[in-house]
């Protein structure tokens, strides 16, 4: 017959030649509370299968073991990106370190980042390098350009440098405006 969780007594579990030894029973008595209490948690279980159930602390904890407790999360803001943050963790974890990841957390973030690395920029630019254009995010500050570059120096690959940051967004029905701030200052620049 099938028990539930809750039904189960630890002393039932022993085997019979140790069933009987007054330690044994103290300890099973001791532990039983503990396993009374194993059914309420039985649904995180599956922790990643019901991530949009869980409670903000739990989601927080899950962040916290998968490395993406930090700035990413303080970005991320609302509980939705940062489920989506937690859901994403493991593949961003595995592929940290290509332009990919860099990418893909600006995405879960709801930021669009094109990556231009050195032998795709139409400037000639020095091997190894690369340079971050935000496009259309409409909330650009030097704040948000600093938060940008700590996210790219935790996902980039590591034997590629950052050269510039620029945020590309449309104002009105005019001409895009870009800004900028390139490796020698951290000074937000910005031309029509």
């Amino acid at each position: 017959m099938n028990k539930k969780i809750e039904d189960v007594l630890l002393i039932d579990l022993m085997p019979d030649s140790i069933k009987r030894d007054p330690q044994i029973i103290a300890a099973c008595e001791a532990l039983q509370p503990e396993l009374n209490s194993l059914h309420e948690l039985v649904h995180f279980a599956e922790l990643y299968k019901n991530i949009d159930e869980l409670p903000e602390s739990i989601l927080q904890a899950l962040a916290w073991e998968n490395g993406v407790y930090g700035l990413g999360w303080a970005i991320a803001g609302t509980i939705e990106k940062r489920r989506e943050l937690v859901k994403n963790s493991w593949l961003l974890n595995r592929l940290r370190g290509t332009p990919w990841s860099i990418k893909r957390i600006f995405e879960i973030l709801g930021m669009n980042a094109a990556i231009i690395e050195w032998f795709n920029d139409v400037e000639p630019a020095p091997a190894g390098t690369f340079r971050v254009n935000l496009l259309n995010y409409p909330e650009v500050s030097p704040e948000t350009i600093l938060q940008a570059i700590e996210l790219i120096h935790l996902y980039k690959p590591l034997t590629r440098h950052l050269t510039s940051i620029g945020a590309v967004y449309q104002i009105t029905e005019g001409l895009p405006v870009y800004a900028h701030v390139d490796r020698k200052s951290t000074r937000l620049n910005s031309s029509h």
